[in-house]
């Protein structure tokens, strides 16, 4: 719903990748954060920190305020 919006979001990835499910809008409006970028794969997604999670989201709410979004 967040890409049909137009709104900036961070996808969340183990074993996927935006390419096979989504999100379906362009690139510049979402972050994306795998597992397999983590070396702890094996976890699935609780091998992405919650610090990365934070500071990504961070960067987009900071991105869509200075697009005066």
């Amino acid at each position: 719903v967040a890409a049909a919006l137009g709104t900036p979001l961070v996808a969340l990835f183990s074993g996927h990748t935006p390419d096979e499910c989504g999100p379906f809008c362009p690139a510049e409006r979402f972050v994306t954060l795998r597992a397999e970028d983590t070396g702890r794969a094996h976890k699935g997604l609780a091998a992405i920190d919650v610090d990365r999670v934070y500071q990504a989201c961070l960067r987009q709410i900071e991105g869509r305020r200075e697009k005066g979004g």
